[in-house]
C-alpha cells in the first residue's frame, strides 16, 4: 500500500530526521574527541617507551610475560619475524620489544590524525542538517550550497579510500545534487506564483 505524504508531513519528517542526524553527529564528535585524546596519550607513551626502553625494562621486571602471545605482523625491517602470533619472549630475544613500542606510537599517531580528520568532516557537515532543521522549506539556495559542499567533502574522503568507488559516488551525488537543484528551481517558481 503506497501512502502519499502531504507537503507538510514530508517536511516534518525531514526536519525530525535532520535533528536526529545533528544529534548523532554531536555524539560522534564527542567520541572522536575522546578517541583522539586516547590516541595522543598512547602516542606520547609509545614514543617515551621507545626512547627510554620501557618495554625491555617491564619484561625484565615481570618475566611471567614471556609466555604472553600477541598478534604481530612483520614489516620490511624485520622480515625474519614473519609469524602472525609471537610470544613476548621471542620479541625480547630478537630485541624487538622497543620497536613494538615505536610501532604502537606511530599507529596511535595515525589514529589521532584519522579521528581529527573525521571530526573536521562531521563539523563541516553538521551545519547542513542544522539549516534543514530550521528552514521552512528544504529547497533553498542556502541548503543547496551546503549540500554541494557536503557532497564534495564526501567524495574527497571516499577518493582517498578508492578512486573507482569515489568516481561512482561522485556521479551519484552529482545526480542527487542536480535533482535537488531542480527542486529549488521549482520551489522558486512556486513562490513567485504565490
Amino acid at each position: 500500500m503506497n501512502k502519499e505524504f502531504t507537503k507538510k508531513e514530508s517536511h516534518d519528517k525531514l526536519v525530525k530526521l535532520s535533528s536526529v542526524i545533528t544529534t548523532i553527529i554531536t555524539v560522534f564528535q564527542i567520541l572522536l574527541i575522546v578517541g583522539a585524546a586516547v590516541c595522543a596519550i598512547s602516542t606520547i607513551l609509545g614514543f617515551l617507551g621507545f626512547g627510554l626502553g620501557w618495554p625491555n625494562a617491564i619484561y625484565e621486571k615481570f618475566p611471567k610475560l614471556a609466555s604472553v602471545t600477541i598478534d604481530y605482523k612483520a614489516d620490511l625491517f624485520d622480515m625474519d619475524l614473519v609469524k602472525e602470533k609471537i610470544t613476548v619472549k621471542e620479541l625480547y630475544e630478537a630485541n624487538m620489544l622497543n620497536k613494538l613500542a615505536l610501532g604502537l606510537a606511530i599507529n596511535s599517531f595515525v589514529g589521532a590524525i584519522q579521528c581529527a580528520v573525521i571530526f573536521v568532516a562531521l563539523t563541516l557537515l553538521k551545519p547542513l542538517f542544522k539549516t534543514i532543521t530550521k528552514s521552512e522549506s528544504p529547497f533553498t539556495y542556502e541548503i543547496l550550497n551546503k549540500l554541494k559542499f557536503a557532497f564534495v567533502l564526501i567524495t574527497i574522503v571516499i577518493l582517498f579510500k578508492s578512486v573507482f568507488i569515489g568516481i561512482i559516488v561522485a556521479l551519484f551525488l552529482a545526480c542527487i545534487y542536480f535533482m535537488y537543484m531542480y527542486g529549488v528551481k521549482m520551489q522558486e517558481d512556486e513562490d513567485m506564483t504565490l
